[in-house]
């Protein structure tokens, strides 16, 4: 993690030189992809902040860096939204023989929250080819930014704070958000909301990192009752956001009748201006519908009248936090090579790239049968597609109530890049000791890379006046894979 220098006059972070700070206020850019360019058509100005671990997530299909003076890059970091957008337009527009984007612009649109860095005059937008290179796809001048806000969604009615662990600051921020609920049905969606935030905090491994979690809810009323657009017989409802089935569009627009559970908001930019009355990181949409649906695009959306709403509500919170991809086949296999593969799913399955999870005895690829419950392997089908493989035969990525070791690695990794491990390192004299929520956490103190304590979060240790340095490891039995990226590092200097 981010090496840190501490001021000896008070337990504030600053930056290490030439470095940066672990974490950064920052702005929600409201963005349109159209074709391979990205333009930024305002910003939304509110209290937010962007951790700044070095990223881990460097193969994503979209990435944004933020630029120097000279244009040097100070930051990157990458998501898979915009691209997984684009390849589910491309694919839907080759099948239905439609120029979906032209009928329907808005779903070009996203969010993307970035770091204002005091040395950044520029943010930089690439997407990924089919070779894996990132090509300049846009630019925003950072000087912008007062003159470009749209302003917070003028409809909240409310907002409150569901789970609180600590500071926005280092905490990986949730916010629960209603789509097509009436006045008269908040109350309805604040039972919902509740489930969802219940269901969350019990499900390994959002419940052994609820201390490094904060969940909130904003409500705002819909005008009309439901999805916005759900079949291709039914009219357009007026919601706040829009939330519709691009898939039956597609069925009105060109006369198919295709089945997909595919639902997103045609009002992305809104939902952004909703959630951010309160700090956030990712944002969750129920929809009051009585289909049964759920996707994950720039937030995670789920409908709410049906029995499995909160359980499909924390899978596809899981696909826009861990880039996790799906693990069944009961849908159209979509695939892109300038999207790439998730973590947890693969085109080799005879050395997968979990291979640290796996017995030198399991056969790959990994035959689906009853002996094989529970091991970690390499099975078909995954991801829609017959010829990709999961890492286990039952997951919350596919149908199962918990996740497999492998998905639970890289969501506790991705976790990880919201929140480091302790919040501060806090000094009492000649004393000093770090402070965090998480207990599985070592701290090594050394001088000089001569380790002279070792402590627990909370503990003082007597350090003198002298120069030294901190290493909180944190003890995450879920990471078998280069767990030093778990490691947090401060410096402290008495000059």
């Amino acid at each position: 993690m981010l090496a840190l220098l501490l001021s000896a006059c008070t337990p504030t972070w600053t930056p290490t030189p030439g470095g940066l700070p672990p974490s950064a206020p920052a702005v929600v850019l409201a963005a349109t992809t159209t074709g391979d360019t990205i333009t930024v058509d305002g910003t939304i100005l509110s209290t937010q902040h962007v951790d700044l671990d070095s990223p881990t997530d460097a193969h994503e299909g979209f990435r944004y860096q933020i630029l120097d003076a000279s244009g040097e890059p100070l930051y990157e970091r990458t998501t898979n939204g915009p691209m997984v957008v684009d390849t589910f337009l491309d694919f839907w527009g080759e099948q239905s023989q439609t120029d979906v984007l032209a009928a329907l612009p808005t779903l070009g649109r996203f969010q993307v929250t970035i770091p204002l860095l005091p040395e950044g005059r520029t943010v930089r937008f690439q997407l990924r080819d089919a070779g894996g290179s990132y090509l300049d796809a846009g630019t925003y001048d950072l000087s912008r930014i007062a003159s470009d806000d749209l302003g917070l969604h003028p409809d909240v009615l409310a907002f409150e704070t569901l789970h609180e662990s600590g500071p926005s600051e280092n905490r990986l921020d949730i916010v629960l958000i209603p789509d097509g609920y009436t006045t008269d049905e908040l109350d309805r969606f604040r039972r919902k909301s509740d489930r969802v935030v219940e269901e969350l905090l019990q499900r390994p491994p959002y419940s052994d990192y609820a201390g490094l979690i904060n969940i909130h809810r904003v409500e705002i009323a819909s005008n009309e009752s439901g999805a916005s657009f759900d079949c291709p017989t039914c009219g357009v409802r007026d919601t706040a956001f829009g939330s519709m089935f691009p898939v039956e569009a597609i069925n009105r627009l060109s006369g198919n009748n295709y089945d997909s559970r595919a639902i997103f908001q045609t009002d992305q930019w809104g939902v952004a201006q909703a959630a951010s009355v309160v700090p956030w990181d990712m944002a969750i949409v129920l929809v009051n519908t009585d289909t049964r649906a759920g996707m994950a695009v720039h937030y995670a959306t789920v409908t709410t009248n049906w029995g499995g709403f909160s359980e499909t509500a924390v899978h596809e919170l899981s696909h826009i936090l861990g880039f996790l991809g799906d693990e069944y086949a009961t849908d159209f296999c979509i695939v892109d090579d300038r999207l790439g593969l998730p973590p947890n799913i693969t085109d080799t399955p005879r050395s997968p790239p979990w291979s640290e999870w796996i017995e030198p005895s399991t056969e790959l690829p990994t035959p689906t049968m009853p002996d094989n419950r529970g091991v970690i392997g390499a099975f078909s089908p995954a991801y829609n597609c017959d010829d990709l493989f999961r890492p286990r035969m039952n997951c919350a990525m596919n149908s199962g109530s918990s996740f497999c070791p492998v998905c639970s690695e890289q969501l506790v990794r991705r976790i990880l890049q919201h929140a480091d491990p302790i919040d501060a390192i806090e000094f009492d004299g000649r004393r000093a000791r770090g402070v965090g929520p998480l207990d599985a956490v070592s701290l090594e103190w050394s001088r000089k890379d001569k380790v002279f304590a070792t402590s627990s979060p909370g503990e003082y240790v007597t350090v003198g006046s002298r120069d030294f340095e901190v290493r909180a490891r944190l003890q995450a039995t879920e990471v078998r894979k280069n767990p030093e990226d778990l490691e947090q590092v401060y410096r402290y200097s008495s000059d």
